[in-house]
């Protein structure tokens, strides 16, 4: 048995000195691979320590029963997949929002674009506050947790909120403001 699996033996039978030393441990392990995973991503310590409340939360449960270091590099693995898919849907959002058709210039400086997206989104509001408030959110910068928590909603609704949002608004420009 090594150190790692004695730390993890130990923190679940309740010391908290071996929880603290295996979560300092790991952390430092997370954060080498998130950081060798996510290269050129500034967010590479935000992922790992999301990851390491994640397994602590678990462990604290009594979710984890064996293979400690696996359990915690898969929950990396899937934190890291989630941080992609955000950002991936953020830019999508935003290439949405900021008009593919002409790098050269943003819908804010055709005033007939500008007004076709604030119609759009006004009339995504009236019907759809949530859907509105979630958009403004993540064009502002909000993190998916952080507009889960202040909009006092689970990651799945925001998740649905955003994906209905973004076609209605989709589906408003290409129709030129009409929803």
């Amino acid at each position: 048995m090594n150190s790692l699996d004695e730390l993890f033996h130990k923190a679940v039978g309740g010391d908290k000195a071996a929880e603290n030393d295996l979560f300092r441990i790991i952390h430092e392990r997370l954060l080498r691979l998130a950081k060798y995973k996510l290269r050129g991503d500034a967010y590479y310590e935000d992922v790992a320590s999301e990851a390491c409340r994640t397994v602590l939360q678990k462990l604290r449960d009594g979710a984890i029963k064996s293979a400690f270091s696996t359990y915690a590099s898969t929950v990396l693995r899937n934190t890291i997949g989630n941080h992609l898919q955000k950002v991936k849907r953020r830019n999508e959002l935003m290439e949405e929002l900021h008009g593919v058709e002409d790098e050269q210039t943003s819908p804010t400086s055709d005033p007939i674009r500008r007004k076709t997206i604030i119609d759009c989104l006004r009339k995504i509001a009236g019907p759809h506050p949530e859907y509105a408030r979630v958009l403004r959110m993540v064009v502002d910068g909000y993190t998916s947790e952080e507009i889960c928590l202040e909009l006092a909603i689970k990651r799945n609704t925001y998740y649905v909120w955003l994906f209905r949002a973004r076609e209605l608004l989709k589906r408003c420009l290409e129709k030129g403001g009409a929803l």
